[in-house]
């Protein structure tokens, strides 16, 4: 019942999704915009994953977890969008998928950043915002390209 355990813990679940896909991307992907693209996000998002594992297990009650608790549910929703195409091609589906999921981290960040205390998550959630909306539109303009 701990906002900055809660946030921790979701968001390095939605960061390790992040990686995974990049990794296959990697793997199978044969361009190399987005091949180098996936190289960053798998290296930005371990170390916030590294910095996130260190509240995962803090415990004091936070006085407005039921809010929270709903507004960062909420932020998900972005994800869980049945209209996402797909293409039956690696490269354009990573760009399709990727951009919902990190419109979903951002939404979370700015859960956290309305209800969160902890100055090195507020400055971790600022730096989610700013980067992963500079990667969305990135991967919008690859797609408007591909």
């Amino acid at each position: 019942r701990n906002n900055n355990a809660d946030f921790a813990t979701m968001m390095i679940a939605h960061h390790v999704g992040a990686v995974e896909m990049s990794e296959l991307l990697l793997k199978k992907g044969k361009d190399p915009i987005l091949k180098s693209f996936a190289e960053e996000v798998i290296a930005a998002q371990n170390t916030e994953i590294e910095q996130m594992k260190n509240f995962q297990n803090t415990r004091e009650i936070s006085t407005d977890y039921e809010k929270f608790q709903q507004a960062l549910n909420q932020s998900m929703a972005a994800m869980m969008d049945k209209n996402i195409k797909v293409h039956d091609d690696i490269d354009k589906d990573y760009a399709q998928q990727m951009i919902p999921h990190h419109k979903s981290a951002v939404e979370m960040a700015e859960v956290y950043l309305k209800f969160g205390k902890q100055p090195e998550l507020l400055k971790l959630s600022k730096s989610i915002v700013t980067e992963q909306n500079k990667e969305i539109a990135e991967l919008e303009m690859w797609l408007q390209k591909n």
